[in-house]
């Protein structure tokens, strides 16, 4: 089942510089970026491998949790890594509003045998750490999941910033967090994640235990100049029609293999980090323009900006459009001329074909439907440059335009 398919690459980086240019001084740059130090960050071959070896690290300290709290609505490799860490799974709703979790529901997901609440940070949306207190007046009623005399924070809080490489570690709010520079991610090597811990962090031993368990994966070269020859969404777009090529599906698959990263990523990420760099200017103005398109849109698409911070140009741009004749028809309108549109996971987690029946909760996820049938996901690609004043006036007029 396919789930998405998104433009492979943000910021296309010639095959020259691919093949001559970095110094191996990405771990470094990256370092300074995260703001998390180079000997308490572990590189692996996706950000899924990441957040499988946090898992692992994080069981190791606390055996007798067992519960992973995820959002409804969300990439199945998610759903995926936990269930191979032999943790279960517990889906909670968002707010469509910004993207993270809904309070009350969030309250009702944890319980004492919560091991880590992973906080997504979808299209660089940023998530606040959850106030997981209990209720401070006599008469609040208890959360149901969680008893009075339980802990009201779990172990660890983990961030997902697989769509968010910007992120820093706030000194304030230390929690691991992982990151991923895989394809139609900000730096996008078509390979790689890291998994990053805080200063001291009880995981880093567990942690780097665990990866020495991972294989060994292949060199990425060649994945990273296919990637970015098919830069252009159009021809990727095209491509992604020829069934017999299984290009940019997303579906349940299991089980999953996790990789170390490979000794040559760090001279390849450099380019791709210098063309993003070079690039953020552009995806400043771009996110600017989409930001006024719901001046024109007649009330029926907003944009979740709470979040949204300087300096912070996430690679997709969500739009919710409430009217489904109006979002199809901007879909259909944008994609005949520029490609790249897509409304990203249609589905939620217990939707999926193939998903295994320990995955199906019972319950409404209001928020997670509302989001799956609205989302719109804008692509922000260097490609753009050049016209990007066409197409936000393109957008523009399909969301103003009256429906039948």
């Amino acid at each position: 089942m396919s789930i998405k398919k998104l433009p492979p690459s943000g910021n296309a980086v010639g095959a020259w510089n691919l093949l001559f240019a970095g110094n191996g001084g990405f771990s470094g740059r990256f370092a300074e970026r995260s703001r998390f130090a180079a000997h308490d960050t572990l590189f692996t071959g996706s950000a899924t491998g990441a957040m499988y070896l946090a898992l692992l690290g994080m069981k190791r300290l606390r055996p007798g949790k067992t519960e992973v709290v995820i959002p409804a609505w969300c990439c199945p490799s998610v759903a995926q890594a936990v269930l191979q860490a032999e943790l279960v799974p517990v889906l909670a709703d968002l707010d469509p509003d910004t993207f993270a979790y809904s309070a009350a529901n969030l309250r009702t997901a944890v319980t004492e045998r919560t091991l880590t609440v992973l906080l997504v940070h979808f299209f660089g949306i940023r998530v606040p750490v959850p106030d997981l207190s209990l209720p401070s007046s006599p008469s609040a009623p208890s959360s149901p999941a969680l008893p009075s005399d339980a802990p009201v924070t779990p172990p660890f809080f983990l961030r997902d910033c697989a769509q968010d490489f910007f992120f820093r570690r706030d000194a304030a709010a230390d929690h691991p967090t992982f990151y991923s520079f895989g394809r139609g991610k900000s730096l996008n090597g078509g390979h790689g994640g890291a998994l990053c811990l805080p200063p001291g962090s009880p995981l880093l031993n567990p942690c780097r235990e665990a990866l020495e368990g991972f294989t060994d994966v292949g060199n990425p070269l060649p994945k990273a100049l296919l990637i970015n020859l098919l830069s252009h969404p159009l021809l990727f777009g095209l491509l992604t029609r020829l069934p017999m090529l299984r290009i940019g599906e997303t579906k349940w698959e299991a089980p999953l293999v996790f990789t170390r990263m490979h000794p040559s990523f760090p001279r390849l990420a450099e380019p791709m980090l210098d063309a993003l760099d070079r690039n953020l200017h552009v995806y400043a103005d771009l996110i600017g323009g989409y930001a006024r398109l719901q001046e024109k849109s007649q009330g029926k698409a907003r944009a979740p900006w709470r979040g949204y911070e300087p300096g912070n140009a996430p690679i997709r741009f969500p739009l919710l459009i409430e009217d489904p004749t109006l979002r199809r028809t901007f879909m259909e309108g944008l994609n005949g001329s520029f490609g790249g549109v897509t409304g990203q996971y249609p589905d939620l987690l217990p939707n999926l074909a193939g998903a295994p029946a320990g995955m199906v909760q019972a319950g409404p996820y209001p928020g997670c439907e509302r989001i799956a049938k609205q989302i719109v996901t804008l692509p922000i690609t260097a490609w753009l440059r050049g016209c990007e004043n066409r197409f936000l006036a393109h957008a523009r007029m399909l969301l103003s335009a009256e429906t039948p």
